[in-house]
C-alpha cells in the first residue's frame, strides 16, 4: 500500500520520538561550553550587533598569512536575531538545533520519497 497515510498512534508515536531527540539535542548543546575561537568570535559579532545596533559586515577573522576577515553578515545574523528577540543567550543554540534538525527531518523525508 504504496502512499497511504500511516495510523495516527505511528504518526503522534514518531512526533513524540522526534520531540525528545530535538530536546537531547539542545540539552546536549546547552552543556558544551564555548570552546572554540571562532564560536566565541561568532557569538561576540551577534552579541556587537545586538547591544550596540552595528551591522556586522564581516565575519569571524581568518588568520592563514595574513589577518582578513569572512565577508557576510550571515554568521553574526544567526546569533543576533535570536538573541535580539528573546534577549536569553541560550537563543542562538536553541535556533540553530531548530534549524538543523528540521533540515536532517526534510532531508529525511526527501530520501523516504525517492
Amino acid at each position: 500500500m504504496k502512499g497511504a497515510a500511516a495510523p495516527r498512534p505511528a504518526r503522534l508515536g514518531l512526533l513524540l520520538l522526534f520531540a525528545g531527540l530535538l530536546v537531547l539535542r539542545v540539552g546536549y548543546g546547552l552543556s558544551l561550553e564555548l570552546r572554540i575561537e571562532d564560536d566565541v568570535q561568532v557569538y561576540l559579532l551577534g552579541l556587537k550587533h545586538v547591544t550596540t545596533g552595528q551591522w556586522p559586515y564581516f565575519g569571524p577573522d581568518v588568520v592563514h598569512g595574513r589577518m582578513s576577515q569572512v565577508p557576510g553578515a550571515l554568521q553574526a545574523l544567526l546569533v543576533a536575531v535570536p538573541l535580539a528577540l528573546s534577549r536569553q543567550p541560550e537563543a542562538p543554540l536553541v535556533l540553530l538545533n531548530v534549524l538543523s534538525f528540521a533540515a536532517l527531518i526534510a532531508f529525511g523525508l526527501y530520501l523516504s520519497q525517492r
